[in-house]
């Protein structure tokens, strides 16, 4: 049984949706991704699996959408960081990514702290379901699916475009996305995350060493 339902709301500056684009110009919605604060100001984050069959360079971010408007700009980004892990085979522990965009968004729409190391706990997810011109967000109570690999939680609501969805806690922190099994679940109520673990850690820092 799922523990209730996603519900619409206005978003926040920090946490937006992904578009596929055609001569720079955004076109389809298919992920959710958010700002982590970095060096530089440009680096967002995002599950991995949603830049399959993608060049980085052809995608869009719109910090804060809703209503179908842009409230904040479109962002194109410019480069994508993924684990050697992920490179390799996939591997659903390393589904996540960051992204860097080309000027200080952080500074622009604020951020959310990377937090790794955390055990499950009740978080706060947002989301941009396919379909609907805006995002979706619940509180939620997540567990382990595998200890120290995946979690998960169960929330009617996060479907297909909800990949890349923060899981936020103190307010101004992520601990985990929607990714990880089953690209972060089959069905609309139950979502999983790959563990942010020491794996995450290291791909921050190499990624936010550099400016691109």
């Amino acid at each position: 049984m799922a523990e209730g339902s996603a519900e619409q709301f206005s978003g926040v500056p920090y946490v937006g949706a992904l578009f596929d684009s055609n001569d720079g110009q955004p076109t389809t919605h298919f992920a959710t991704a958010f700002v982590v604060s970095s060096k530089h100001g440009n680096m967002l984050m995002s599950a991995a699996h949603v830049l399959n069959g993608r060049n980085a360079a052809t995608i869009i971010f719109a910090p804060g959408y809703a209503s179908g408007q842009a409230p904040h700009d479109l962002w194109h980004v410019q480069k994508a960081y993924t684990d050697s892990a992920w490179q390799a085979n996939q591997s659903i522990d390393e589904d996540f990514c960051l992204l860097k965009v080309g000027a200080d968004i952080q500074g622009r729409v604020g951020s959310l702290n990377l937090m790794t190391g955390v055990h499950p706990q009740t978080c706060n997810v947002i989301g941009y379901p396919d379909g609907l011109a805006s995002p979706v967000q619940s509180t939620v109570q997540a567990a382990w699916y595998t200890s120290g690999h995946q979690l998960k939680f169960t929330c009617d609501g996060y479907p297909n475009g909800t990949s890349g969805s923060p899981w936020i806690i103190n307010g101004n922190a992520a601990y985990g996305l929607i990714g990880g099994y089953q690209q972060g679940g089959a069905t609309p109520s139950v979502s999983y995350s790959p563990y942010f673990g020491v794996n995450v850690l290291n791909l921050y820092d190499t990624a936010n060493e550099a400016f691109l």
